[in-house]
């Protein structure tokens, strides 16, 4: 099926309760083109929590649990899903030098289109060339029963502009059978004080 999907732009705010606590809210205003038909939307709202686990350790690396609930009826009318969506990763981090850092998580996400569940897992690594520019790169994928795997690859540029503004930029290429051709993305990220 010849597709194309532009998400413009991603809404994620986050707020820290404390160091160790951050809830989230995320959306997205989608448009979406299978063949010649043409929706846009605004996505399910997500709803979620990150939750420090565990600090780093000498070899032990820093661990973080990431749980989101996505409810299906909290979007436009095109992309309303039949089931409420929930998802959960195990977050890893080692920092290797000043510079390195690897990072691996694991869980399992559902769609909302179907009740079957998917296997969720990536490795990235990321470098930083001062402390206003950073390289990253990962690799990650989805597996459920029903489709063949979806493996992916991207990598990019974060830039600091200020110590509460920061842009970032990445394009990956998909490596299965199922997976997309390509795939480019922009984005801002800016912290405000509730202080």
């Amino acid at each position: 099926t010849e597709s194309r999907n532009t998400s413009h732009p991603t809404l994620l705010i986050k707020y820290g309760v404390n160091k160790n606590l951050e809830l989230r809210v995320g959306t997205d205003f989608n448009s979406e083109t299978v063949y010649h038909e043409r929706n846009s939307g605004i996505s399910p709202v997500t709803l979620g929590f990150k939750a420090k686990l565990m600090e780093e350790r000498k070899f032990m690396p820093a661990i973080a649990f990431l749980g989101q609930l996505t409810l299906n009826r909290l979007a436009s009318k095109n992309f309303k899903t039949p089931y409420t969506a929930p998802s959960f990763r195990l977050l890893f981090n080692h920092t290797l030098s000043d510079k390195v850092n690897l990072g691996y998580n694991l869980g399992a996400e559902w769609n909302g289109v179907t009740p079957d569940v998917t296997l969720v897992y990536t490795v990235s690594t990321s470098y930083s060339f001062d402390e206003k520019l950073g390289l990253f790169a990962e690799f990650y994928g989805y597996l459920n029963k029903v489709e063949k795997a979806d493996h992916r690859f991207d990598a990019g540029f974060t830039y600091l502009i200020s110590d509460d503004f920061q842009v970032d930029t990445s394009a990956g290429v998909g490596i299965s059978e199922i997976s997309p051709d390509y795939f480019v993305s922009a984005g801002v990220s800016y912290r405000f004080s509730t202080k």
